[in-house]
């Protein structure tokens, strides 16, 4: 039986992922019906339509997680509290990227005022909760693992790529090297912290908006987050299909893991070219 503080994570969750999924959709018609444009040239309601499917993926995933992984065997308060507090970080950062979606402004690396300084401030610090407590998933995975190997291993390495993942977009937020020395000189910038590795080319994946020819990191960071609900779907084809190979498992995620290195290693080499 699962207590009502569980109970109202799990839903909470689960309804708060199906929300997030409808406003995916609105934000998307938006890119049609308001033709209006960010100085980048996407439209302002492009980065709203990603992040709430993004996050809508996520919180899908942190739900389906508890059940694959045994979480809701008994009363663990450690897993309704990670729940709540993704949920509530993931609300917040959605309303600031709205807000500059609204205003017509870039939500990143935003500088310009001390309002859009403290919007992307907020949304830092979400990101670093959110982080926090998949390394609390983690712990608990290995304080309480299940009694299949095969659900440990998908389970833990899905939570340590997203992790290395989640650390590819806390260094885009740090300053480039020509910002460090602007900086340095006593010069206020607007702009603080980049997307891409190199010099943008312009060439740019529709949609998504990655500079595959100027290193955007932003490529390894889809990669390395989205490797959560990758071993999670490996982990549930494993058991509808019953098979019970732990090397199979780790030949899995053995590939995958070859494919973030080498989003890492195209960004790197791009960018320097």
């Amino acid at each position: 039986m699962l207590d009502s503080q569980q109970r109202y994570a799990e839903d909470l969750t689960f309804k708060t992922a199906i929300l997030l999924l409808a406003f995916a959709g609105g934000a998307f018609s938006m890119v049609f019906l308001d033709q209006r444009v960010l100085i980048s040239g996407d439209s302002r309601w492009l980065k709203p339509t990603k992040f709430f499917l993004s996050f809508s993926i996520h919180l899908f995933a942190m739900y389906y997680f508890g059940r694959l992984t045994d979480r809701l065997a008994e009363k663990r308060s450690i897993w309704s509290m990670i729940l709540i507090s993704q949920v509530a970080v993931i609300l917040v950062e959605l309303l600031c990227i709205v807000i500059q979606a609204i205003r017509g402004i870039e939500s990143h690396f935003n500088y310009s005022t001390n309002f859009d300084r403290m919007l992307f401030g907020l949304m830092g610090i979400g990101t670093g909760i959110i982080l926090i407590t998949q390394l609390l998933l983690l712990y608990d995975l290995y304080r309480r693992p299940t009694p299949n190997p095969i659900s440990n291993t998908f389970a833990a390495s899905g939570i340590v790529i997203s992790i290395l993942g989640s650390g590819i977009g806390l260094h885009m937020v740090l300053p480039t090297p020509e910002q460090k020395y602007a900086l340095s000189m006593g010069q206020k910038l607007s702009v603080i912290g980049s997307h891409l590795y190199g010099a943008a080319s312009g060439e740019r994946i529709p949609f998504v908006g990655w500079d595959l020819l100027a290193g955007d990191w932003r490529f390894p960071h889809f990669i390395g987050l989205h490797g959560f609900q990758y071993c999670l779907i490996g982990l549930y084809v494993f058991r509808f299909a019953k098979f019970d190979s732990l090397r199979l498992c780790l030949v899995a995620i053995f590939i995958y893991v070859l494919i973030f290195l080498g989003s890492i290693s195209f960004t790197l080499g791009s960018g320097a070219s």
